[in-house]
């Protein structure tokens, strides 16, 4: 039902929306996010969903993980891979826009380019790949603080000059761009990891149940026991309703985009098992820093591995 309290929000929102269209900032685009989190945005008119294969994602999640060994195999020939446990913050010498290099509909916002913070602690290791305009000084990585007492997204709000990751892409607006940012944006969340940093790298992305036995085409391109579906069809605990569509979609409802997919892991951090992961962003159309991003265990099966 449409409330007096929700159409005063989607005015709110639209005439936000209208001023962000003719300056497009990605900066604006942050601060909109955090806005429209906190509002419940009513559907309007206009509703169209695409239903995808996953050939290309797979494909692409290939690509990215051999981008991201090569990062970490260089670092274990130069022998950087061992940090005091204290940890160390250092700027990226591998430029990050490489990730989009397999998008064709997605880009780096033209005057802006994607810089990366990697973060080493006694062997494990996490990237925080922020944007920036070109000409502008960025902190270096002596000015980063500790992140023992808060999360990165609050470091990184307070520092000079850089913005989320995906303020500085920018796309064609078509179905195919959100889908790509999904992938994008988690790819560029994963840049640099080391160890137990490592989890989108062992997702596989889904068209269909996942059968035992079978060896889905994960992105750790491995011929390993580990990337081998154990759990037998009877064996998996649901904690969702079993989806009837498993193919990634994209939905349009009025101004409103939404990814939908779901992925398989062995990595059993997040429960005692493997599990079937639904993932979920939405959008404000036209931008590609998310408004809302969740991750939701449906399934739990049995084996996993930990790293």
């Amino acid at each position: 039902m449409l409330t007096l309290r929700s159409l005063n929000h989607a005015l709110i929102l639209v005439a936000v929306a209208a001023v962000f269209a003719m300056a497009a900032s990605p900066a604006d685009a942050q601060v909109f996010r955090r806005k429209a989190a906190r509002a419940n945005l009513p559907a309007a008119s206009g509703h169209t969903i695409r239903v995808f294969d996953t050939t290309w994602l797979q494909s692409y999640h290939k690509r990215c993980s051999r981008l991201h060994s090569q990062m970490e195999n260089r670092e274990i020939d130069e022998d950087l891979t061992e940090q005091p446990d204290s940890g160390t913050w250092s700027i990226s010498d591998v430029d990050p826009a490489a990730i989009l290099n397999g998008c064709r509909h997605l880009s780096v916002r033209p005057g802006w380019t994607l810089e990366a913070y990697l973060f080493r602690y006694g062997g494990n290791g996490n990237g925080f790949v922020v944007g920036a305009r070109k000409g502008k000084n960025i902190p270096s990585a002596k000015e980063i603080p500790s992140l023992e007492d808060r999360p990165w997204e609050e470091t990184c709000d307070e520092l000079d000059n850089v913005y989320e990751c995906m303020a500085a892409v920018v796309g064609d607006r078509s179905p195919e761009s959100y889908l790509e940012a999904s992938m994008a944006h988690r790819e560029l969340l994963e840049f640099g990891a080391l160890w137990h940093g490592v989890s989108w790298r062992t997702h596989t992305v889904l068209d269909r149940f996942p059968l035992a036995e079978e060896k889905p085409a994960t992105g750790q391109d491995i011929d390993s026991p580990l990337s081998t579906v154990r759990t037998k069809p009877e064996e998996w605990k649901w904690k969702a309703p079993k989806p009837e569509q498993w193919k990634p979609t994209v939905e349009f409802d009025g101004d409103c985009v939404t990814v939908t997919f779901y992925s398989w892991t062995a990595l059993a951090t997040r429960q005692d098992g493997e599990t079937i992961v639904r993932h979920q962003d939405t959008y404000l159309e036209g931008f590609y820093v998310p408004v809302k991003s969740s991750e939701r265990v449906i399934a739990v099966g049995v084996g996993g591995f930990c790293f």
